[in-house]
């Protein structure tokens, strides 16, 4: 059916299946008898992860929270509840009302690394709190990946 040829599954957003939507084409391959082999890459949240200033052993990946700012506080509540650092991403427009967020449910003083368009010429890496991290970043957006201490 395939000729022995090769095929290559290529994201512009991230890491397949992490923070992309590639799981279905590699479900798909799976399923048609094809071997799927990783090739490393660029990948966000080991970029975040490398660059940390404090020894990070658990930490829990909350991921895309929710859109709708009531049930995203909800699940930053549930996530504060766990007690290790926590993982976040979200769509560049949402940076802003995400710190807003995160100062009311885990506190002003809560301490984070922001990752800003990491690899990219405007690379940027941020420590401190919401406040001071939106202060720095003002209106300007761009892919992130947002560490909680």
């Amino acid at each position: 059916m395939f000729k022995g040829e090769s095929f290559a599954l290529i994201s512009d957003a991230g890491t397949p299946v992490f923070a992309d939507p590639g799981a279905y084409l590699i479900q798909e391959a799976t399923l048609s008898g094809l071997k799927v082999v990783p090739v490393p890459g660029p990948s966000s949240l080991m970029a975040a992860l490398s660059v940390l200033d404090f020894k990070i052993e658990k930490f829990v990946y909350g991921g895309f929270l929710s859109r709708v700012p009531d049930l995203r506080r909800q699940e930053l509540t549930r996530l504060r509840g766990l007690r290790m650092p926590v993982i976040l991403m979200d769509t560049p427009y949402r940076l802003a009302a995400l710190l807003d967020d995160v100062e009311k449910t885990f506190g002003k003083g809560q301490k984070l690394t922001l990752g800003f368009d990491l690899t990219l010429e405007t690379e940027t890496i941020l420590r401190g709190t919401p406040a001071e991290v939106k202060k720095v970043i003002g209106p300007r957006k761009g892919e992130f990946i947002l560490v909680l201490h």
